[in-house]
């Protein structure tokens, strides 16, 4: 008789598997077409970067520094997120590139590539479920706003403590959004303070995690 999710609540990860062990969630083994299209979508996101850059950023193609770092912070934005999804797909330091990016490449660039990663990050977070949720459109909004609030704060390069002070700004906003989107979908009130305080974490950890 116990309910484990109202209608219109945000299904937490724990939930889906508790919903999944009694067989309410209907799994066909490996959907290899989840994946071809998770795949096709990450590949549209990278080649809208390398379109945006020969077009409005053409003196870094023949950098090879700066076209390393891009990737290398693609990667670690990306493995990072991954490895802490399981603790909380709202942990994720998704705002790790706008940070990084803005003070090792460009900062108009860092806009960019925050949009992209968000995505990306986002696709990943719901691949196991394969449905767009609620988890996955927070995680975008999150990204999106979180990561110009950093772009604000953060206005000179190399300087840790105004890297923390973005972190923490981020973090807030983090925390806002997620809440007012759970007030929005009709989520049960301790579960949405439960995921803004996850995601408020997502801006700290992307702050020290920066500055590492």
């Amino acid at each position: 008789g116990e309910v484990i999710v109202s209608d219109g609540e945000i299904v937490t990860e724990a939930q889906y598997k508790m919903l999944d062990s009694l067989g309410i969630v209907k799994e066909s083994g490996l959907d290899i077409t989840l994946y071809y299209g998770v795949a096709l979508l990450v590949l549209l996101l990278a080649t809208a970067v390398v379109v945006y850059i020969w077009l409005f950023d053409p003196e870094i193609i023949p950098n090879f520094k700066e076209l390393f770092l891009l990737a290398l912070i693609s990667v670690i934005v990306v493995g990072t997120s991954l490895l802490v999804r399981d603790i909380s797909p709202y942990l994720m330091p998704t705002t790790l590139g706008i940070l990084l990016v803005s003070q090792l490449v460009k900062r108009r660039l860092a806009i960019v590539m925050n949009v992209v990663l968000s995505v990306a990050i986002s696709l990943f977070a719901s691949a196991s479920t394969g449905f767009f949720n609620m988890t996955m459109f927070t995680i975008v909004i999150n990204s999106f706003v979180g990561g110009m609030v950093g772009l604000l704060v953060l206005k000179r390069r190399h300087q840790r403590t105004i890297t923390l002070i973005a972190g923490l700004a981020i973090g807030l906003s983090n925390m806002i959004c997620t809440f007012a989107i759970g007030l929005v979908n009709n989520a049960n009130l301790m579960n949405v303070l439960i995921m803004a305080e996850w995601s408020a974490g997502s801006g700290i950890l992307a702050s020290i995690l920066c500055i590492a």
